[in-house]
């Protein structure tokens, strides 16, 4: 454990110290900060002020205001996105020779790609919550009071659940490439092409399958209650996002047991 959690504190560093992740978080603080500058341009900011946020001039909550700017604003990029920024992180230790090095260490390759996959996952996370963070204040007062927990839920419990299981489905699928533009073409194939390709529909466990997750990203947005049918049954809200994390897990679980195995059979042949 003491090994997968020095690693993943090692690439989180690695990570923060690479363009790529920090240009995404940077674009992505911007993209909020520009909603809140064109909310203040629209409604103006003494009547936002006057009138208490734009709960009370639009008759709803704070709390929904909240919610379908901050997560539309962030469930989309950390679904789609940004897991494509970390497609490469063991695609390029093999490109520049560090899985060499890697090799000569106490660590066995199963610690190797739990301490990258985290890790990778791990920076992600560090950068959208501190996002959040920054802009909850902001939020606060253009949007209205809103209730703190369900914006704390949202940020620790929502945001990484989605960060982990695409983020670590798209390093852990890209693993066997042998340079970081192939492990690029993973991830894009993964997150953006399959789910175009695959027609996505509510009836059935594709919907729960696809790293689309539909029914996480509906959890806070305007189709909240968009139902989903899951073995013949309907599921909805809470449920569904409940299911899909489950099955993510298990996608998960899966495409690490099918990395390692692969791993063992070209060793065991050569």
């Amino acid at each position: 454990m003491n090994r997968i959690l020095n690693m993943m504190r090692y690439e989180i560093r690695i990570h923060w110290r690479r363009r790529g992740l920090r240009v995404m978080i940077i674009s992505y603080a911007l993209i909020m900060l520009v909603a809140i500058v064109q909310t203040i341009s629209a409604v103006g900011l003494s009547e936002l002020i006057a009138a208490g946020g734009l709960s009370s001039i639009e008759g709803t909550t704070g709390t929904e205001w909240m919610l379908l700017v901050t997560w539309t604003l962030t469930s989309g990029p950390l679904a789609f996105l940004m897991p494509l920024v970390l497609a490469d992180a063991i695609p390029y230790d093999k490109q520049v020779g560090m899985s060499e090095l890697l090799k000569s260490l106490p660590m066995s390759y199963p610690q190797y790609l739990l301490g990258k996959s985290f890790g990778a996952t791990g920076a992600l996370c560090l950068g959208v919550i501190g996002v959040l963070l920054i802009f909850a204040v902001p939020w606060w007062f253009i949007a209205g009071s809103y209730d703190v927990s369900v914006f704390l839920a949202m940020t620790l419990l929502a945001v990484p659940a989605l960060a982990v299981i695409n983020t670590m489905l798209v390093v852990l699928a890209a693993a066997g490439q042998p340079s970081a533009f192939r492990g690029l073409l993973i991830g894009i194939g993964l997150l953006i092409v399959l789910p175009v390709v695959i027609r996505l529909s509510h009836d059935n466990l594709i919907a729960f399958l696809l790293p689309s997750r539909g029914p996480m990203l509906s959890l806070y947005g305007p189709s909240i209650n968009t139902g989903y049918m899951l073995f013949g049954h309907p599921v909805e809200g809470a449920t569904a996002y409940i299911a899909n994390v489950i099955i993510g897990l298990i996608e998960i679980t899966a495409v690490f047991g099918i990395v390692v195995g692969w791993r063992q059979i070209k060793e065991n042949n050569t």
